[in-house]
């Protein structure tokens, strides 16, 4: 650093006995204090390790964010195709079972338990009048049909793998033992469930 030199400066005094007067002087050199400046090292960057270290930390993270959304879709997913087939079952054994409770009997002769599986029941109307209901498996549906609205009872997500159901008699009580196999979801989400239901027949006088 450039050292800055100063002269002491002195005031004029008069000197009252000649009338004179003296101008300032200037008195010997005086150094400063050295004042030194040092430069600031700034470090930019990351070194090789570091990148590699916060890279590694960072792919580690992903793949564990990765797999949780993964696991997150496929137990949503997996859930849906439960609840369609649950659904579905609940759906088709309540209108099966109330069907079968109003029935007169079991036409038998029109009745199919082979695949593909047709039940017929032999009931009447609101007004008395006799007609036929019948449940049937149609292209992986099952469907009803009682005169007036033929229709499927599961839910279009659900498909029918299986339907087929035993009379059972014992000369006084007629029942009907339903087996019913749904599925729902494709691939890895596929559930697969099996429903039972035995119902007995209500004879109408």
């Amino acid at each position: 650093m450039e050292i800055i030199k100063f002269r002491k400066f002195q005031t004029s005094k008069r000197d009252n006995s000649r009338g004179k007067v003296f101008f300032p002087i200037f008195s010997e050199k005086m150094r400063l204090p050295k004042v030194t400046c040092q430069k600031l090292s700034v470090r930019g960057g990351f070194s090789l390790i570091e990148m590699i270290v916060y890279i590694s930390i960072m792919t580690l993270i992903l793949v564990v964010v990765i797999n949780m959304i993964i696991i997150i879709i496929t137990s949503q997913k997996k859930v849906s195709s439960l609840s369609i087939v649950e659904h579905s079952a609940v759906v088709a054994f309540d209108r099966m079972s109330r069907e079968i409770r109003d029935a007169v009997s079991i036409d038998y002769g029109k009745s199919q338990s082979s695949y593909p599986a047709k039940l017929v029941l032999d009931t009447v109307d609101e007004g008395g009048v006799p007609m036929e209901v019948e449940i049937y498996l149609e292209n992986d549906s099952l469907k009803i049909n009682d005169g007036n609205i033929s229709g499927p009872l599961v839910d279009p997500g659900a498909k029918v793998t299986d339907f087929s159901f035993f009379l059972l008699s014992d000369g006084t009580v007629e029942a009907v033992k339903l087996e019913l196999t749904l599925e729902a979801g494709e691939n890895q989400f596929k559930k697969t469930e099996t429903f039972y239901s035995t119902i007995l027949l209500r004879h109408v006088e």
